[in-house]
């Protein structure tokens, strides 16, 4: 927890730390289900730092424990892989590892992780999230909306247990970039709005890296000249002018 709430609040050395010493401690414990959340830990932590193919080896680290656990965690490490294989712009290498996520979600059975909750449990809606953050970066920009919107959807409509505030946001960024990419400003607007209304303390590197992200897609030279787009660019630099809210102690 330590580790994610570091990455969250840009303390990256921080959270490469905590990593390491949880790690430890799962390797000590012999747990493989912890394995898995730690290791899935450093593959989001090199994800949003840009270290795409840091991220497929900590992912694939990871998969190579899920055989021996049913629970919702073994589905984490396939997904992850097939985010950062999207990011690097290897569309079949994705494609098989959400094929593998699939069948791997079909399997699940709830064991000791699932009933602890929290990190230690995978819902459907997270899945949906990292699905549409693997579709935001595939050429097919309606396939990209379809997949950001079931994941706003399961998210929006899931038990408080199921839901994560930073998820939601993202999966929100990810169907606002999805629009823009097919040129409709409104609609990337619309979706984008909730997230430029979180609380500054809120505002936590995934999320900003998201928003970024969106902006720079606004840059494209095809919106020169677009009101809409030049009034949505600065929504969101105003937005990421605020520091993040906390650090973590060293």
């Amino acid at each position: 927890m330590l580790a994610h709430t570091g990455r969250d609040l840009g303390s990256l050395d921080t959270s490469l730390m905590y990593q390491n010493t949880a790690l430890l401690c799962a390797e000590r414990a012999g747990h493989p289900g912890l394995h898995i959340v730690v290791r899935t830990e450093q593959a989001a932590s090199a994800y949003w730092m840009g270290r795409y193919s840091e991220s497929i080896r900590y992912a694939q680290l990871a998969a190579n424990e899920a055989a021996r656990v049913r629970g919702s965690i073994a589905v984490l490490p396939v997904v992850q892989e097939a985010r950062a294989w999207a990011a690097i712009g290897n569309a079949e290498l994705t494609r098989a590892a959400l094929n593998r996520g699939r069948d791997i979600r079909e399997r699940v059975t709830l064991d000791d992780l699932d009933e602890i909750g929290g990190m230690m449990r995978f819902s459907l809606p997270e899945q949906l999230g990292i699905v549409a953050g693997t579709a935001a970066w595939l050429p097919d920009a309606a396939e990209a909306e379809q997949a950001a919107s079931e994941a706003v959807a399961a998210m929006t409509n899931a038990a408080p247990a199921n839901r994560s505030f930073n998820s939601e946001a993202i999966a929100r960024a990810d169907l606002a970039l999805a629009r823009v990419r097919q040129r409709a400003l409104d609609g990337a607007h619309d979706a984008v709005r909730p997230i430029l209304q979180v609380p500054a303390d809120r505002r936590v590197l995934p999320i900003r890296a998201s928003v970024l992200r969106l902006h720079h897609a606004l840059a494209d030279p095809v919106f020169h000249g677009s009101p809409a787009a030049r009034d949505i660019a600065a929504e969101i630099e105003v937005f990421c002018q605020h520091p993040n809210p906390a650090q973590l102690p060293e």
